[in-house]
């Protein structure tokens, strides 16, 4: 009656093949991202590369009526993996819609998080509130980023189509934590106010860097007036709502 407890457990298996034309093919195997008897030749000139990945995962997790009907405390520890997509292994080249130079990394393995995290949930006629901390260390995590020379300076690819900016994906360890959640006050009052909000922060493990692509601190507010009107339409809500979002200033 007062606690709550869920175990899961899950194993995943994937093999497959990604064909490459030829061109895609060639430039994988100019820049040695790819080597010779890595993918079989196709009669297109181009190749067939072969991927085999395992993954396994737990779960488990407790929720406690600290106050039945009116409190409740969650708790969860949980690994999940991840395979690494198409595009993260073979990508290479630019997009019309992605103005960057994208480079793929066939040696991408597993993605793992380990994680935990706990919710506080009230539940009160007159206010329902839920707030909750994370915390996730990320196996092999897939960073996608620009690519720097030597002297910490962005690093162009030159094409026919133009000068872009280089990206590429590599594996890191990672750190991600942060805390979001929200209340209603009022939620069946005449006149009711919602605020919501979430913090993140992302690292990597071994410099402390803030990874790019990171959500800045965000805050929603809406304030809302339901009027009680006889007749068939009910449920009216007239609400405002402003979002306000911090500047991003940890990473460049």
């Amino acid at each position: 009656d007062r606690v709550d407890l869920e175990v899961g457990a899950r194993y995943d298996h994937l093999a497959r093949g990604a064909f490459l034309g030829r061109q895609d093919l060639e430039k994988h195997l100019r820049r040695d991202t790819l080597t010779e008897g890595e993918c079989t030749a196709t009669a297109s000139g181009g190749g067939r590369c072969p991927g085999v990945y395992d993954a396994g995962t737990l779960s488990i997790g407790g929720l406690v009526h600290v106050v039945p009907q009116a409190l409740d405390l969650k708790l969860d520890l949980s690994s999940a993996s991840r395979f690494p997509n198409v595009d993260e292994l073979y990508l290479i080249g630019s997009a019309p819609s992605f103005p960057v130079y994208a480079l793929g990394n066939p040696n991408l393995g597993v993605e793992t998080s380990w994680s935990a995290s706990s919710t506080l949930g009230l539940r009160l006629p007159w206010v329902s509130a839920e707030v909750s901390g994370f915390g996730s260390w990320i196996d092999r995590y897939i960073y996608f980023s620009p690519d720097r020379n030597p002297d910490g300076s962005l690093h162009y690819d030159v094409t026919i189509r133009g000068t872009w900016p280089t990206y590429g994906y590599q594996p890191i360890d990672a750190v991600v934590y942060g805390v979001d959640g929200g209340a209603q006050l009022g939620p069946e009052f005449l006149v009711g106010l919602d605020v919501r909000g979430a913090m993140v922060r992302a690292q990597r493990a071994d410099t402390g860097e803030h990874l790019i692509g990171t959500p800045p601190d965000h805050l929603s507010v809406t304030g809302a007036v339901r009027p009680r009107i006889r007749g068939p339409v009910q449920d009216i809500e007239l609400a405002v709502t402003t979002d306000l979002v911090a500047r991003q200033s940890r990473t460049d």
